[in-house]
């Protein structure tokens, strides 16, 4: 789901209102960046299935979509 976030806040920026990139951008942080570091929904980090692969990658591409907002991160 973050993937489909990233590229869509990516390739739509210029179109969203503020409120829209807010929402978006919050979403991506606090649902996905943030969420494996602050919970227990960790697992997937230990995996020795694709899922890590996966999960890695869509916070990849979520923190590439917000680095100029969210730098810390």
């Amino acid at each position: 789901m973050m993937v489909g976030l990233a590229i869509g806040y990516d390739w739509l920026y210029d179109k969203l209102d503020t409120d829209s990139r807010r929402e978006i951008r919050t979403a991506i942080v606090e649902k996905g960046l943030r969420l494996p570091f602050e919970t227990k929904y960790d697992s997937w980090v230990r995996r020795r299935s694709n899922w890590g692969q996966v999960c890695h990658g869509g916070m990849t591409l979520g923190a590439l979509a917000v680095l100029e907002d969210e730098p810390e991160l």
